[in-house]
């Protein structure tokens, strides 16, 4: 349709840059997120995961994001493998998407009630609906059977064998939250704090203390 030169050389010369584009997006916005989850004091040396040097951006949390995606390309062997590790990302990524959708209006109500003004930017009531129902999509319809069976998916085991998997490793991860902040606090005898940390700067950072009965913080 588009002769030999540009059906060729052209347009996969475009497909290429576009997945270019793609991936420096997506790794941006992860490390973006990963920061965000280390300043929030969820992982282990805080400090670390909200610097900005030496480049003025998250170094840290960029070079494990793009470390994580090396480690999917090369790694896992073409097949069953490298699809089901794909797939399995994709399933939690969707559950945390459609939550982040609610917290938004979770942090609307809680500010409306303090009595607190609209922030600057709002995103459009029709917008996130629109995506909460794309999410709602992308978290059922793995479940519908493929029509050449339950092995009928692109890996030659359980069609849908990374959803199980996924929801079991989100299933394990609240168990660990909830033994590490719930039980073994209220079983030791302290209370876990959140302290904000500021660095000169001008990065700030949340951590974890705990506070024993007596008082001492560890």
């Amino acid at each position: 349709m588009f002769g030999s030169h540009a059906g060729a050389r052209v347009l996969p010369a475009l497909v290429a840059l576009s997945s270019f584009g793609n991936i420096i997006a997506v790794l941006i916005g992860h490390a973006r997120i990963i920061r965000e989850i280390g300043r929030q004091g969820v992982l282990p040396y805080p400090k670390v995961w909200s610097s900005t040097k030496p480049f003025g951006t998250a170094f840290v949390p960029l070079l494990v994001s793009w470390l994580l995606t090396v480690i999917v390309i090369v790694a896992p062997p073409a097949g069953d493998a490298f699809n089901f590790v794909v797939d399995l990302q994709s399933y939690p990524s969707n559950v945390f998407t459609l939550l982040s959708f609610a917290g938004l209006y979770i942090i609307r109500r809680r500010r409306a009630k303090e009595g607190l003004p609209d922030v600057g930017y709002r995103a459009w009531h029709v917008a996130i609906v629109f995506s909460c129902a794309i999410s709602i999509l992308l978290l059922v319809m793995p479940w519908v059977p493929p029509s050449g069976g339950i092995y009928g998916g692109d890996v030659s085991f359980l069609y849908c064998m990374y959803c199980i998997v996924g929801i079991a490793i989100l299933a394990l991860c609240g168990l660990f939250w909830y033994v590490t902040i719930k039980l073994m606090p209220r079983l030791r005898g302290y209370a876990i704090v959140n302290e904000t940390v500021h660095e000169e700067d001008g990065t700030s950072y949340n951590k974890l203390v705990k506070v024993w009965a007596d008082g001492t913080r560890s």
